[in-house]
Order: C-alpha cells, then structure tokens, then sequence
C-alpha cells in the first residue's frame, strides 16, 4: 500500500471525528463523569462540564467538553470530534490498562470518519459513478441517472478487505455516502476491526486488545485517512 503513512488528504474535511468501539463485558454504572475525575482520568473542570444522557444497570452515557462515552454491558463507545484525536486512545489506555486491567475485552474497532464538501452535485456523481456505475443495472441505469431534483445515483457502498496482513483475525470497512449534513458532499467511513484468534474464551483481561491499540493507533488512523483519498481522487 502505498504512501499510507500519509495523512494530508486532497480536500480538508468540513466535520470528522474519531471512535473507539470495545466489545467486551463491561459495568457501564461505574462509568461516570465524576468517577474520571477521581481516577485523574479526565481534568477536574471536564468533569464538572459533563452532560449526563443517562447512568443505569444497562447503560451509561455522558458527554465530556471533547468527547462522548456511552458504555452498554457488551460494548464501550467513545467519540470525539476535535483534533487532536489521540486524547481518546490516551484515555482508553489510562482506563483499562491502569484502572480496569482485568476487565475482558475481546474486539477493538477504530473508525475514522469525515464529511467532505465538493464543488457540485456533479462531483459527487461522478464519484457515485465510478464507485457503483449506472450500467451495471442494464436497463434501469437510464432510470436511475434521470435528473431533475429527485436527483438518482449511489446512495451507500461498502467494500471490505477480509485479509489484513497486520492482524489474524478483523477486517477493514470502507463506506461512501452522500453526506446528510453537508451539500454537496460525500461522508466517508473507515471501520477499522481487529478480534482477538482465539474465540472460543473469553480473555481475562483487557491486556492484548490495548496492546493492539497502542500499537496501531496512528497507523490506523493514517491508514483511514489514505483509503478516504483514494476516493477523493475520483472526483
């Protein structure tokens, strides 16, 4: 794969962010705002700005000034939108590793995501176009191109690399879709996954899935942002 350490892409995106999804067994009453603040996990004052969604038995979700964190009993969900995006895997490392070492964690997914804006509606066409041509529908491609406002064309397209050689088990996700927030524009998606081998365990702990985080991290994020250029250039 070439250049993929390079993360200058050819359009600046207008929003994007970064999560981080664990998928493990987790305690989600004990993830709140003022529990960070105790572990040093989070500033004093971003703890006291943290808006609280809802803290249960099932669920717990809160927003902190730069970032989200919504944690269910199988998955732990964190998601911010400013730069710089590390501060999220410096948390999760801090969390895990130094608080809840011992709690399992099985899955790892780093997902990269950005809305770009392009020139026109023709632009996003011939994106739409070269990703998922017309032709390929026979007959219907003159219907689906027709113009007009109720403008046709791709709406969604995912590929997957199923063979990844940094990892045994995992994939890479790659989707492309007009962007609902921003016109005309396309959003991106990178779902970067990574699985632990051996699924017939559970593991004991949250050791070997951080470890692939920390090793991987910038990579991935790199990696992400390449695969969005890729796409990029067909405009």
């Amino acid at each position: 794969m070439a250049d993929v350490n390079r993360t200058h892409m050819q359009i600046t995106p207008e929003q994007s962010g970064l999560t981080i999804v664990l998928v493990g067994k987790f305690n989600p009453p004990i993830f709140r705002p003022e529990w960070f603040r105790t572990r040093e996990l989070v500033a004093p004052a971003d703890a006291d700005q943290a808006k609280i969604g809802i803290i249960h038995s099932e669920i717990a979700s809160f927003a902190l000034p730069w970032a989200a964190v919504h944690v269910e009993r199988e998955r732990f969900v964190i998601t911010t939108t400013e730069d710089p995006f590390v501060r999220i895997h410096d948390l999760l490392m801090k969390l895990f590793i130094d608080n809840l070492r011992h709690t399992p964690v099985m899955q790892l997914g780093i997902n990269r995501t950005a809305h770009f804006r392009l020139a026109d509606k023709a632009t996003i066409d011939k994106i739409g176009f070269a990703l998922a041509p017309p032709a390929a529908w026979g007959d219907w491609s003159k219907d689906i191109i027709s113009g007009g406002d109720k403008h046709g064309g791709m709406r969604s397209l995912t590929m997957e690399q199923s063979v990844v050689a940094d990892r045994r088990a995992g994939y890479i996700r790659a989707t492309v879709q007009p962007s609902a927030v921003i016109a005309p524009g396309i959003w991106i998606e990178v779902n970067d996954h990574y699985e632990l081998e051996d699924k017939s365990t559970i593991p004991d702990g949250s050791a070997q899935i951080l470890e692939i985080l920390e090793d991987r991290f910038d990579e991935s994020v790199s990696r992400s942002e390449w695969l969005m250029d890729q796409v990029l250039r067909l405009r």
